[in-house]
């Protein structure tokens, strides 16, 4: 405030009228008069205070570069009140852009850990309960659960992609490790190359413009409506599994004349199935694959997985089980259950894994629906509150007045004090009958 009082004293100004409250912060940089203002006034005289006139200045104004006026950094009771004074400056520091910059910066840190410390002190858990049914994870509300079902994912369509990922591996493995027969390898391009069409309809949104450009007039009914996606995702875990099966069977002790007595080889090794375990792993791989895709429920990926582990576990006992035996035998350790029992275990509880993976993964999905359809609401109504506030404003103020707060561009102080210093006004306190007037 001494800065200000300071600044309109220098540019002229002949006598400034001011408290005795406004005096005690002065700290002598000025030679003032009593001023007697409590016998020209009597709300003055009433109230107790004593006025007084700068003569002159003793300390000159010495601008600081990097100063900043703020808005509540200094509260003085109205009662007490003086004249305050402020002009713009015609040069923008930029020290003051870097110092915004920074509080910027800070402002959206502080945001994000407000955000991070909401989001881990909700109770998610309880939130979803409250919302869904407990062992169809269903939502209560109708018109909810609709919306969610109507709702898709934008990564809905890329993990399509891990079935044919699993494939390929499948292929690689098998052409490694199992016998190369000419069943093997048309199961392997055909279930290919149906998986790589599906595939590329899935991905048609995401190739370059000049190639899919014919191709998005042909997909995008498929690629938008979700009961496509599903067909879609159903039909790579069938393929999968019918493959997988198929191959498998071919590999049982009657397609490749294998003596199950002694164990013995009567084909050329590249055509013996020696490690038929191999399958089982490979059903592991199809059902992580099978509880990847977004568009299935949880309870559906419950179904396949069981049938697929149900399907391979028949397989592995009755029609695989002479192979594994002789898979078994010809290892240097021997183990405490055999092979077929062994493997069934293991698709058993890789199936009881991967259902309670699904089920957590469609809890997180259905919970970020859930909070995203709140955010949805709350800013409908905060646009709806934004609407009837600035139509408050609008029929408050005048309409130019109105525009220049409402409007959205950023306001320095420029735009609201004359860059001239023959311009520069003092303003006084509100007082009751104040009526002195001060000469420029």
């Amino acid at each position: 405030m001494c800065k200000l009082i300071k600044i309109a004293y220098s540019y002229s100004f002949r006598r400034v009228h001011i408290s005795a409250t406004t005096y005690s912060f002065l700290n002598g940089e000025f030679e003032v008069e009593p001023a007697y203002g409590e016998k020209r006034e009597e709300s003055l005289r009433i109230a107790g205070l004593k006025t007084y006139f700068i003569v002159r200045v003793l300390k000159p104004y010495q601008p600081e570069p990097k100063t900043e006026v703020q808005n509540g950094g200094r509260i003085i009771p109205e009662e007490d009140s003086c004249v305050i004074a402020d002009f713009a400056s015609d040069s923008k520091d930029e020290g003051e852009d870097s110092l915004v910059t920074s509080k910027t910066r800070q402002d959206s840190e502080d945001f994000k850990n407000r955000l991070k410390k909401e989001l881990v002190s909700r109770e998610s858990h309880r939130e979803l309960l409250k919302n869904t049914r407990m062992h169809s994870l269903r939502f209560i509300k109708p018109e909810l659960e609709k919306s969610y079902q109507l709702h898709s994912e934008s990564f809905s369509n890329i993990t399509l992609q891990a079935f044919l990922v699993v494939r390929l591996a499948i292929g690689v493995s098998q052409f490694i490790v199992l016998p190369r027969r000419l069943m093997n390898f048309l199961s392997f391009v055909i279930g290919s190359f149906l998986l790589m069409i599906i595939s590329a309809i899935s991905l048609v949104e995401f190739l370059p413009e000049p190639i899919s450009i014919c191709l998005k007039s042909c997909f995008r009914k498929i690629n938008e409506s979700i009961l496509m996606q599903r067909v879609l995702s159903i039909t790579c875990i069938v393929l999968l599994t019918t493959l997988n099966i198929t191959d498998t069977i071919s590999c049982s002790p009657l397609n490749l004349g294998q003596v199950q007595e002694n164990c013995s080889l009567t084909e050329d090794t590249n055509a013996a199935c020696l490690y038929p375990s191999y399958f089982s792993f490979f059903t592991v791989l199809i059902l992580i694959a099978s509880a990847i895709p977004a568009s299935l429920s949880y309870l559906c990926k419950t179904l396949f997985m069981v049938l697929i582990t149900a399907a391979h576990c028949v397989v592995n006992v009755i029609l695989l089980a002479p192979a594994l035996d002789c898979e078994e035998s010809r290892k240097h350790w021997s183990n405490f259950t055999k092979s077929k029992y062994t493997l069934s275990g293991l698709l058993v509880t890789a199936t009881l894994a991967l259902i309670f993976l699904a089920r957590h993964m469609e809890e997180v999905s259905r919970l970020l629906f859930l909070w995203r359809s709140e955010v949805n609401e709350q800013r409908e109504r905060a646009s709806d509150m934004r609407r009837r506030n600035e139509a408050l404003v609008y029929n408050v103020l005048p309409p130019h007045v109105a525009a220049h707060f409402m409007g959205n561009r950023k306001r320095q102080h420029d735009e609201l004090y004359s860059q001239s210093y023959a311009e520069i006004g003092v303003l006084f306190s509100s007082m009751p009958n104040f009526s002195g007037k001060m000469k420029l």
